[in-house]
């Protein structure tokens, strides 16, 4: 992206490895939602990111599947949301 945004020349090649580059990590997107939707996990999209939730795992099981499948932490963020489901904190 840095050889594209910002620069005074743009070459054909250059748009190409970018192409090259969103096509890998998309695919690698791609094999993160299949292996969480096998689980029964759901999946929405946003302008900037695809959201998957779900409550079979806690958050460090998710962490330990991701890696355990060859996914690297910057491939991917995690978010908790608690809900309480009674009293008061």
């Amino acid at each position: 992206m840095d050889k594209i945004r910002g620069v005074e020349m743009v070459r054909p090649e250059d748009v190409r490895d970018l192409g090259h580059f969103l096509q890998e990590r998309l695919e690698r997107v791609a094999a993160i939602m299949e292996l969480l939707l096998a689980r029964g996990w759901n999946c929405r999209g946003t302008r900037q990111a695809i959201i998957l939730d779900g409550e079979d795992l806690e958050a460090h099981e998710v962490k330990e599947l991701l890696l355990e499948q060859g996914f690297q932490p910057c491939e991917f963020e995690i978010k908790l949301d608690y809900t309480r489901k009674w009293g008061i904190m």
